[in-house]
């Protein structure tokens, strides 16, 4: 009887320890299978994507010292935090200026190096102004990516021509959506306006898969109707002063300024002034001409002193001074006709010219005295007016050598870079061949 009882009990233990097990392995596998199906990304959130991997590694570094999990995804270039900690994450990054996303932009003033050159500055201005109008350009709903190139010349002191001022805009959009045509001139109003000089036809857009986003058509008047546009004649291009001078061997020079050049030494021509314009349409025509005018003067300067000097060893500019615009009385409203030379002497008030020759030259007071008298002979150069002339002697880098031929030649007058500050004989010579 006894052992029946005791068969019975060690039964029951055995069906309730199988139980156990099975229960505890069912448990177990449950577990097992949970945590394989878990979403390794619960509970974190993206703060940033489409980093590029140096702004990755300056956020990683920065949520490092602050000891904030994170979470590095598709290759870097996203990162995640937990929710939590998401809000402060961005005040953080942002009190860094992080990401930068992949340009740089007035920041770049914040630190200030030593030993920093007017050229670099410039390098920086240029990549500051081009980064920020990337960042400006990213906020564009339907633009994933941009890039700025911004290209202003390095303007001289003696520059015949100016270099207009260009930019390229390179896009790269969302998948799935495209730009229209507005929005395309938004941007190229967006960069022209932010570059100082930038007109809008000078604006530049193509897309990652090199595709034109933008044209000469695109351009329209609404967008140039805030540019300073100077109306100007289509009339046969013919310039402006034509000296006509009889060939001289001799230049007699006397202890005055040259005389002002008469009416009929220049080839003049009717300017007929439009009826119409308004007092700052007339003023931009002024200044359009005062342009025209120191560029032609210039350039007669600057060939007659070219004769007898070395290559690359003067530079000559003239600058006018124009008299307060006064509006005209036209009370029988017709056009009114006028010479260049009447003209000319209605509305310059003083002409400047500034005469720049390489201090390696020997500038002796009588080669001086001759350049001066040989270039007031040549402009309409008036000692009453107020007209005043500079010459002065700076560096030249980029003057070149005169060659030991060109002191041997008796048909052009050349002079060189003498020795020790004295001129040579054969120099004295080409001087005297002068006012011989």
């Amino acid at each position: 009887m006894g052992t029946a009882v005791q068969g019975g009990e060690a039964r029951r233990l055995l069906i309730m320890s199988s139980v156990v097990v099975v229960i505890s392995l069912i448990f177990v596998l449950s577990f097992f299978r949970s945590c394989a199906n878990r979403d390794p990304y619960s509970g974190y959130t993206v703060i940033y994507s489409n980093l590029e991997l140096k702004d990755s590694a300056d956020v990683v570094s920065v949520l490092k010292d602050q000891k904030i999990p994170y979470q590095i995804r598709d290759g870097g270039a996203t990162i995640a935090v937990p929710k939590e900690k998401a809000d402060d994450a961005r005040l953080i990054l942002a009190q860094k200026n992080l990401p930068i996303g992949g340009s740089v932009g007035w920041e770049i003033f914040n630190e200030s190096k030593l030993g920093t050159t007017d050229f670099d500055r410039r390098i920086q201005l240029i990549r500051a102004i081009s980064g920020e109008l990337a960042r400006t350009i990213r906020r564009i709903d339907a633009v994933q990516d941009a890039r700025v190139q911004v290209v202003i010349p390095q303007t001289t002191l003696f520059e015949a021509t100016q270099v207009p001022v260009t930019a390229s805009v390179l896009l790269q959009l969302k998948p799935g959506r495209r730009l229209s045509k507005e929005q395309i001139n938004g941007i190229v109003l967006l960069v022209s306006r932010s570059v100082e000089n930038l007109r809008p036809e000078n604006v530049s857009i193509v897309d990652i898969y090199g595709n034109i986003l933008n044209g000469p058509e695109s351009v329209t008047p609404e967008m140039t109707s805030v540019m300073p546009v100077i109306p100007v004649q289509k009339q046969e291009e013919k310039p402006r002063f034509e000296i006509i001078k009889p060939e001289q061997k001799e230049i007699v020079t006397t202890n005055e300024i040259a005389p002002p050049i008469k009416p009929e030494a220049v080839v003049t021509k009717e300017v007929v002034i439009p009826l119409g314009k308004t007092s700052e349409e007339k003023a931009l025509l002024a200044l359009k001409a005062k342009e025209e005018m120191e560029d032609k003067l210039s350039s007669i300067a600057q060939k007659i002193v070219n004769r007898f000097y070395p290559p690359n060893s003067i530079l000559v500019k003239v600058s006018l001074q124009l008299e307060d615009y006064k509006p005209v009385n036209n009370k029988k409203k017709k056009p009114i006709v006028k010479s260049e030379m009447e003209l000319f002497n209605e509305n310059i008030k003083k002409m400047t010219i500034i005469i720049l020759v390489d201090n390696r030259f020997n500038l002796t007071p009588q080669l001086k005295k001759i350049t001066v008298d040989m270039v007031t002979s040549a402009l309409p150069f008036y000692k009453l007016r107020g007209d005043e002339i500079i010459i002065k002697q700076v560096p030249f880098h980029y003057a070149n050598i005169a060659r030991p031929e060109m002191f041997t030649t008796e048909s052009s007058v050349a002079v060189g870079f003498p020795e020790q500050g004295q001129p040579s004989a054969k120099s004295k010579s080409n001087v005297s061949f002068l006012i011989e």
